[in-house]
């Protein structure tokens, strides 16, 4: 079965969809729910502002090799 090709601009507007969706469900959840300890809305928080950041692993100050201060 061949996949049926979907153009970017529809992938980017199902995706950008799909992140306001996540956002508002965590957001949600943070308001409604009192029974959360501190590191818990910490962390809902968190996933809430990383929505739609990019999915980049490497951070500039370590971890990836080659990049982050030149001595």
């Amino acid at each position: 079965m061949v996949r049926k090709y979907i153009p970017l601009k529809d992938r980017l507007k199902k995706r950008k969809a799909n992140e306001k969706a996540k956002r508002k469900r965590l957001i949600q959840k943070l308001e409604d729910d009192q029974s959360l300890s501190k590191k818990e809305k910490h962390t809902l928080r968190i996933k809430i502002n990383r929505i739609g950041k990019g999915g980049s692993v490497w951070t500039v100050s370590g971890g990836a090799p080659g990049l982050g201060k030149k001595k």
